[in-house]
Order: C-alpha cells, then structure tokens, then sequence
C-alpha cells in the first residue's frame, strides 16, 4: 500500500477509536497490519497485528491474526518466536468444536512447522487433521493430507512411510478419478524411489504421470514430469 493509503487507515482507526467501535478497531489494525507487510516492514506489520489481536474476539480471526503474526517472524528470521506463534495457533485449533473448520486449521498449522523444518511435528498435527476428515467422510482432503504427510516424512529421510502415505492417497484420488491428484502423487512416489535409489520404478511412475497428464491436457506439467523422467533415464545409462 501506498504511504496515503496507510494514513487513511489511520484515520478511519482514530474514528473507529472515538464512536468505541471495537470490532472495526481491529479490523483497522489488521488492515494497517497488511500495509506494513507489503513494505516488507515487518516489525511494524507485528505490532499492528498484536493490537488487533488484544481486542480481536473471533476465534476465527485469532487464529489468521497469529499466522501472520509468525509468517512475519519468519520474514525476519525469527524462528523461535515464530514456532511460538504457531504453538498458539495449535492451541486455538484444538479448542474449537467445528470439526471442518479444526481441520482446515489444523492444516495450516502443519505446514508452517513444515516451513520450521519441524517435520514430525508436521506429521503429527496432519494426522489429527486427517482423522477429523475420516470422520467426515471427505475423501478428497483425506487424499491431500496423506500426501502432505507423505512429504513431511519424506523431507524427514523417512522414505519408506512416505511411500506409503502417497500410496494411500493416490489409492483414494483414483478412486475420485481425480487425474490431477493422480500426476502429483505419482511425480512425488517417482521422486521416493529415486531417493531410495530405484531409479526403474521412478521411471515407471514418471511415465505414467506422463500419460495422465497428456490425458488431462496439461502440456506444462508434462514438460516438468517429461524432465525428471529424462533425467532418470540418464542416471541409468549411465550406470
């Protein structure tokens, strides 16, 4: 945002602070919150967030409050401080009784401690998510968290349960025949069996992913899978 855009916020906050409007109050300060962030100021961009969440009263907005809050410690290499802010936003998801609404949350928090390299953690806080979904019957989200664990395992060294957990989920995108779905898990499984260092099933896998994706239509992922597939090929021949 512009320099004139923030002093309006400023205004309207200082209005909004007069007629006792608190709701507004803290929407003002998350907006002011926003700008700071888009200056890459984000100390600023804190402190604004940290008045809005003193007088912010909706769980929901909390928990938004507070990912932004540690995406901004982050962007300033403040670790700790970030795994401290998601702490909390694990605290505010676990509170909440609305089963769809814990597990979108639960989500996030597990991919900011992928961000923090905390990938058991990760694993840990996905798994509550997935059994919510379970219980939901959402077969589609089910799908995408085995596949976020598959990867948080797999970035963790731990290649064999990824496997596993990709496997599952690609079991349950073809049963939703979701072709998309299906390239990427087949792309991540290919790229497990490299890392183990089967390179003849990465290979299989990519060529699949390859005629999925010409059945889709999508030329751009094509291309990408069409190049580890190449890749592949080259390690061994060159066995």
């Amino acid at each position: 945002m512009e320099l004139d855009e923030i002093e309006n916020l400023e205004c309207e906050l200082k209005e909004y602070d007069q007629l006792g409007d608190i709701s507004k109050k803290a929407n003002v300060f998350a907006s002011l919150g926003d700008a700071y962030w888009h200056r890459e100021e984000f100390k600023a961009a804190r402190n604004y967030y940290y008045n809005a969440l003193e007088i912010e009263e909706n769980s929901t907005k909390k928990f938004e409050l507070l990912n932004m809050i540690g995406n901004a410690y982050i962007s300033d290499n403040k670790y700790n401080e970030a795994l401290e802010t998601y702490n909390e936003l694990l605290k505010i998801a676990d509170s909440l009784d609305a089963l769809s609404l814990k597990a979108s949350m639960l989500n996030t928090v597990g991919d900011r401690y992928c961000w923090m390299k905390e990938y058991k953690k990760a694993v840990e806080i996905y798994s509550k998510a997935l059994k919510i979904e379970d219980q939901l019957g959402n077969l589609s989200s089910k799908a995408k968290l085995l596949n976020l664990i598959g990867s948080a395992y797999s970035m963790n060294g731990e290649n064999n349960i990824a496997l596993e957990s990709y496997k599952e989920a690609f079991k349950i995108e073809n049963k939703l025949d979701n072709i998309s779905g299906k390239i990427t898990l087949l792309n991540n499984i290919g790229m497990v069996y490299s890392k183990i260092g089967d390179n003849d099933l990465a290979i299989e896998k990519f060529k699949e992913g390859i005629k999925l994706a010409y059945k889709l239509g999508d030329l751009s992922e094509k291309e990408r899978v069409l190049k580890m597939l190449k890749y592949h090929i080259s390690l061994r021949n060159n066995k």
